[in-house]
């Protein structure tokens, strides 16, 4: 079975991805959406618009973060979407004890996933991370 993709990719020249740039995710709240991202994985905040209230959190090195606000948004919902963390072996009991210290929303975990360990949490505007 042919996909409308496949004729696409046939038909063009094949060219190689960089990188990627950046996700985004929405906030319901821009500025406790960032506070949440910079305090508790330790992200930096890079960049921040007013005009379309938006703004770039991560590492210098990548990954990169786009957080938009969406006032309107639901998180609430059912959804796969979500942002993954890796952290040492060492340092995940760690992680463990300051998310519940900190009393967020844990959708799932601590449980074993692809050879390690996983906790799914909620930010304040309940998108899920991991």
């Amino acid at each position: 079975m042919r996909t409308v993709a496949k004729e696409i990719a046939d038909q063009t020249e094949k060219v190689k991805l960089m990188k990627l740039d950046h996700v985004a995710i929405n906030a319901v709240n821009l500025e406790e959406e960032i506070r949440f991202l910079t305090e508790f994985p330790g992200l930096s905040l890079l960049q921040k618009w007013e005009d379309l209230r938006q703004a770039y959190v991560g590492l210098e090195e990548g990954p990169v973060i786009g957080v938009i606000e969406n006032k309107d948004y639901d998180g609430s919902v059912f959804t796969m979407a979500h942002l993954a963390f890796c952290v040492s072996d060492q340092e995940f009991s760690g992680w463990v004890m300051k998310i519940k210290e900190l009393n967020l929303d844990i959708v799932a975990g601590p449980k074993s996933q692809r050879g390690g360990e996983t906790i799914l949490l909620r930010t304040p505007s309940k998108n899920i991370n991991h």
